[in-house]
């Protein structure tokens, strides 16, 4: 896979020709300096890209479906459900005017036909397995309430809670 910037009339590859494969209950980790990509790599493969910014050569092939040639719709139903990601920043993906639980949970009412209860013993079960030391409390709290490593630890939940094929960590 290929990952070009679009900037002033100029062509920028961020990412060039990267490979790998990821089997089912394997570990895969990429590691390189700042600014080589990693994060680009990982947007790419969530569809995630700003509009100036392309996979541009190569496949990314999940299920044995071509990521680059799917629907809008099959890509919905496949990101936050089969592919999650973790992103590095917390405070930055969680929305500070809604409690926890209702950012946690809210991935399953997305992704899934569960009721209100399943939804809230799932997402006290996905808090307990990030760490979080009172699953209940928690959920009743609003991302400012909680520290850093807490609200990373919140992501981690958001990223497990669907039982995911493929999961994303950026950092």
């Amino acid at each position: 896979m290929t990952v070009t910037i679009y900037e002033h009339g100029e062509a920028y590859k961020v990412v060039n020709r990267i490979s790998f494969t990821v089997g089912e209950g394997e570990i895969v980790g990429i590691v390189g300096e700042s600014g080589c990509g990693k994060s680009m790599t990982a947007l790419a493969l969530q569809d995630l890209l700003k509009n100036h910014i392309k996979v541009t050569e190569g496949s990314m092939m999940f299920n044995g479906r071509d990521l680059r040639t799917i629907s809008a719709a099959e890509r919905m139903q496949i990101n936050g459900s089969d592919m999650t990601m973790i992103f590095q920043e917390p405070m930055t993906s969680l929305n500070p005017l809604y409690r926890i639980g209702a950012q946690v949970g809210e991935v399953l009412m997305l992704h899934g036909h569960h009721s209100r209860s399943e939804i809230e013993e799932s997402t006290i079960e996905a808090l307990k397995m990030a760490g979080l030391p009172d699953p209940e409390k928690t959920m009743r709290m609003y991302p400012h309430e909680l520290s850093g490593g807490m609200r990373q630890r919140v992501m981690i939940a958001m990223g497990i809670i669907a039982q995911p094929r493929l999961l994303i960590a950026d950092e």
